[in-house]
């Protein structure tokens, strides 16, 4: 069973890359660190703006 986003439910399975790359993206943009990667206005796709900073501090 999953959540409204995606989540399983069970401790046992772990969430796809689709649910793992929009949370990633979208702790970002909490963050305030929209300089560095942001979600395009239709919400279907994402910009790096820093793919240094991209690397080095958002992917795990």
């Amino acid at each position: 069973m999953e959540d409204s986003i995606g989540y399983s439910q069970s401790p046992f399975r772990e969430a796809s890359f689709p649910v793992k790359l929009h949370h990633m993206l979208t702790s970002v943009e909490e963050e305030c660190n929209q300089g560095i990667v942001s979600w395009q206005p239709h919400g279907r796709a994402f910009l790096v703006f820093d793919i240094e900073a991209f690397v080095n501090d958002v992917l795990p």
